[in-house]
Formats: structure tokens, sequence, C-alpha cells
């Protein structure tokens, strides 16, 4: 009996794995292609975030240039060159205003639909430069306004301080001359209290012009009431007495560079003048000084008035003299005291 071969089993083919590295890698170059869209649809999107912030820098930067020049342009008309310590600082402002351009330095917003990330990223680049030139102008101008407002307060300071130290030099002459020549020592005492305080003012490092000039007006007042209580007398008739258009020196005993105050005394104590019935003021003799021949010398203290002796007029607001042989005599007044003494005449 015959036997029938065998069949042979199929043969199996190996499975082959290269398309299933191929899909992988297909599904990596597809990811890959989707994350660079995402990353530079995000590239994109910040560089045009970007622009934002940077023109809005740079529009704020414009409005406040425009701020800057107002500054110096009122800085330019409040503050003249007599007031401050330096004048050519106003100089440096007023050529810096002229040279920033607000109008000029505005730039229009670009639109952004159609450009790519690099030329949106140049544009950034761009608007940053021009904010940072304005900025620069900005803080110029800025630093000349500063500049001119501290040697204001410089000037203001040393104004002030002359103006303390005059008043403080003409208040302790007041005093000294004041002495044993006030009925109540009081009005002494306050103004000496002002005197030392204006002193201590002086020699502060953090006075202001306001304090000095506080101070100052302080010591002007008080001088006066001291000035205004003092016991008058002839002899406070030395100094320089001016009518409308001519001045005289008066030097005790002298009259000028060629006359003499003739002694003449009725017992007042000065040795030079007698009293005229009714009068406060002080009278005395000129030798020769009309044609060789003399002349009543009068001298009124400030307050006092001429009642019974009649003049050109009367300005009792100020101290006063009358040189004269008959009853029409034009006043002389102190020659600080002239010009207001005379307005209106």
């Amino acid at each position: 009996m015959s036997v029938a071969p065998a069949e042979s089993a199929p043969a199996v083919r190996p499975v082959r794995r290269w398309w299933i590295l191929g899909g992988a890698g297909l599904f990596l170059v597809i990811v890959a292609v989707i994350v660079v869209v995402a990353v530079l649809q995000v590239t994109a999107a910040e560089a045009r975030n970007a622009y934002d912030v940077a023109f809005n820098d740079h529009s704020a930067a414009v409005e406040d240039l425009a701020a800057g020049q107002a500054d110096v342009a009122a800085t330019a008309a409040e503050v003249t060159a007599d007031q401050i310590e330096d004048p050519a600082l106003l100089e440096v402002v007023v050529a810096l205003a002229q040279q920033a351009n607000p109008a000029e330095s505005t730039v229009a917003r670009l639109d952004l639909d159609g450009m790519g990330t690099a030329e949106i990223t140049a544009a950034v680049a761009e608007l940053d430069e021009l904010t940072a030139e304005l900025h620069d102008q900005i803080n110029e101008l800025a630093a000349s306004v500063v500049a001119v407002l501290e040697s204001k307060d410089v000037k203001a300071i040393a104004v002030s301080r002359t103006a303390l130290e005059a008043s403080i030099a003409s208040a302790e002459e007041a005093f000294a001359q004041s002495d044993g020549r006030v009925a109540d020592d009081t009005v002494r005492d306050t103004l000496a209290a002002r005197i030392a305080d204006a002193k201590a003012l002086l020699a502060a490092a953090d006075s202001t012009p306001a304090d000095l000039d506080s101070a100052s007006e302080g010591i002007n007042d008080q001088r006066d009431v001291v000035i205004a209580a003092r016991i008058p007398r002839f002899t406070d008739i030395d100094g320089t007495w001016c009518d409308r258009s001519t001045c005289v020196v008066i030097a005790l005993p002298n009259y000028g560079d060629s006359h003499s105050v003739i002694s003449r005394s009725d017992g007042t104590g000065d040795g030079y003048t007698y009293m005229r019935e009714g009068e406060s003021c002080f009278f005395a003799s000129v030798e020769q000084i009309f044609s060789g021949s003399g002349a009543n010398l009068i001298y009124c203290p400030r307050g006092v008035t001429l009642s019974n002796y009649w003049v050109e007029f009367e300005n009792a607001n100020y101290e006063r003299i009358y040189v004269t042989q008959a009853q029409n005599a034009e006043p002389m007044f102190r020659q600080e005291d002239q010009a207001a003494a005379f307005a209106g005449q």
C-alpha cells in the first residue's frame, strides 16, 4: 500500500516592521509641523504685542516731551535773568525748548496685517530707538528746568540774606541811638530779641527765603517802633538833606562845606537850639548863609508838624529841615526819603 506524501506546512512570511517605523516617523513629522506652526503663530502674536507696547511707549514719550516743553516755556516766561544766580542757565532752557518738537517726533501706527514677524520685530526696534531718543530730550529738558529753579533758589536766598543783614545793621544802629532816649525800654528789648533771632536764622543752614524775609520784616517794624519812641534831639540832624534838586551835608557844627550852625541855646541842653513858642520842632541858626547873613535852621522830627511857621508845604511823614530868613521855606528831606517825600508836590 502506498503512502501518500504528507503535505508540507505553509511557509511563514517574516514580519516586516519598516512600516511601523515609517508610520511613527510620519507622525513625528506631522507633530513637528504642528509645533512649528504653533510656535510661529505664538511668535507672531508676541511680535504684535511687542509692537503695541512699543507704540504706546512712544506715544507716551511724545506726550511727555510736549509736557516738558510746556514746563520749559512756563519757566522761561516766569523766570527772568536777574532772578537767578547763573543767567546762562535760562538761555539753555530757551534753546532746548526750541529744539524739541513733539509734532515731528510723532509716528503713525503701522498696519501689521500682511507683515511678517521679522518686519514687525524690526519696527519694534525702530520705535524703541526713537522712544529712547525722546527720553533723552525729556530728561535734558527736565534737568535744565531743575537747574534754573535751583539757581533761582540760590539767588533768592542770597537776596533775602543781604536784605536781612541790612535790616540787622539798621536795627542795631537804631538800638544804639535809642539808648536812654525812650520812655519805655521794652521796645528796645523786643528789638534786641528780634536781632538775636535774625542772626540765628542767618547762621542756620536750612533757613528759607520766606524765613529770612519774615525776620527782616519783623526787625524793620520793631526798628520803626523804637525810632518813633525815641525822644528826638537836635543833634539827630546830622546827615545828607536834599530839596528838589540839590543836597547839603550837615555834620555839626558844620553846615555844608563853608557854613556853621551857630550855638544859640536857651537851655535846651544841646548847645544849638532855642525853642519857639507853640512849636515842637527845633530852631537854630546858620551863620552867613544868605549873602553874608544868617538864617533860621529848623529841624522837624518825623511826625512833628511845624504849626506856627508858614512854609511852602509840610510832609510830617518824614524828617525835614528848613533854612529860611522868612516864612516861605521849602523843606529838605533826608536823601533816602527825597523822592517819596516830594512825590505829588
